[in-house]
């Protein structure tokens, strides 16, 4: 979020933090963003209620910035690499049961059970 300047702004004075404007950030991906969070705010979704609960407050061009916020935090959650074997690791038993019917369709007899401990 940073590199798109939507970190929220940050100004202290007297141990009291104060509303500060966002960070400059990627010229493309900020008016992405912000257009975004302007559509989601005109839809019946999650970032639409959001919108208009901020815009209620503070007004329409923070409303677009908080909401386009959720659009990138939402985009960065579904990206997250998990790994090439992470639907592998998630469901073990259909694995085995999907490969050992590959190998029985292949002509092999096929037994399963687990490793024995390595000895050493």
């Amino acid at each position: 979020m940073s590199e798109a300047g939507f970190s929220p702004g940050q100004r202290q004075s007297g141990g009291h933090a104060h509303a500060a404007p966002v960070r400059k950030g990627t010229t493309t991906l900020r008016t992405v963003v912000g257009k975004a969070g302007q559509v989601a705010g005109r839809t019946r979704t999650y970032g639409g209620s959001v919108y208009h609960r901020v815009a209620g407050r503070r007004g329409k061009p923070q409303a677009a910035v908080a909401t386009g916020r959720h659009v990138l935090r939402s985009a960065d959650v579904v990206y997250q690499d998990r790994g090439a074997n992470y639907f592998d690791a998630r469901d073990r038993a259909a694995v085995v049961r999907r490969e050992t019917r590959r190998l029985e369709a292949l002509g092999y007899r096929v037994t399963v059970g687990p490793l024995a401990p390595a000895a050493g």
